[in-house]
């Protein structure tokens, strides 16, 4: 029974990990906006429209904070894990740079191709959940929204959370099996990958948000099975929040962003057609 309870653990002290890394962001944001509201107060009068909660988000405090607890959470991760943590050799900087580039595509199609088939309520939803998160001077965003976070999430979600050997346990125990024979069952895997893609998603703002970044989830572990590393989705999340974060903080950016999208959907069609090619034979 331990060693169910052990296996299941895994996959909620990884979530734990990201609200409390997450708390302590808010936390030291309230503190600072306090500290500086009651600045003002007694030095220029009481702030109009006081409310907290838009403060904590509507601020680049909440921003500088979140880094903090991002920062914190790969410290802790990296030093407890780093021996453990999966790498492919056979990955070089061409690899890299496309994984970046696929995620730019990823959100050119979230931005512009769905559009159209979404209702006016949804798009404004997601524009206001993303213009609530990535605010602030735009070097701050791209290093907390952009790098640090997309990080520090990958390791939670697609490491973290995928080393629970919880299924595979209750199918070896249904098929009356030794565990090892089953270390790489696909079904096993797809349980893990659907589990912290729904949780993955849930901590996203907006129903469409909640949604798409689930399926995400689920397709970024796949994508980090079949490399053997789970660097490929952290470079291809940092190209999704790269999009957004240049879209939302940078006026005029929307050529460029089009551009980079664009570069991307040609190398990951070029990626997809080699791989055709290469099953083919």
């Amino acid at each position: 029974m331990f060693k169910y309870l052990k296996e299941f653990a895994k996959y909620i002290w990884p979530v734990l990990l990201y609200f409390s890394l997450t708390f302590i962001g808010s936390f030291i944001s309230l503190f600072i906006i306090m500290f500086i509201s009651f600045r003002d107060y007694f030095f220029n009068g009481l702030p109009g429209n006081f409310d907290l909660m838009n403060l904590i988000v509507g601020q680049p405090y909440y921003i500088i904070s979140l880094g903090i607890a991002s920062l914190l959470g790969l410290f802790l991760i990296y030093f407890k894990y780093q021996k453990y943590m999966p790498y492919n050799p056979e990955l070089n900087s061409k690899n890299y740079i496309s994984f970046f580039f696929y995620g730019m595509a990823i959100n050119l199609f979230l931005s512009f191709g769905l559009s159209p088939f979404l209702s006016e309520e949804i798009i404004e939803e997601s524009n206001a959940s993303a213009a609530q998160l990535f605010v602030g001077h735009p070097a701050f965003v791209i290093l907390v929204c952009a790098i640090l976070v997309p990080i520090f999430e990958e390791f939670i979600f697609r490491y973290l959370f995928m080393r629970s050997k919880f299924p595979h346990l209750i199918k070896a125990k249904i098929k009356k099996v030794d565990l090892e024979t089953i270390s790489n069952d696909g079904v096993c895997f797809f349980i893990n990958a659907l589990i912290q893609g729904v949780v993955f998603g849930l901590m996203h703002g907006s129903p469409f948000q909640t949604l798409y970044t689930s399926v995400m989830g689920i397709i970024f572990a796949y994508v980090n099975k079949k490399y053997g590393s789970i660097l490929p989705s952290i470079l291809i999340h940092i190209g999704l929040n790269f999009f957004a974060s240049l879209m939302t903080t940078i006026p005029n950016t929307t050529l460029l962003v089009l551009i980079m999208g664009g570069i991307g959907v040609i190398l990951l069609c070029v990626n997809i057609i080699k791989n055709l090619r290469r099953d083919s034979k």
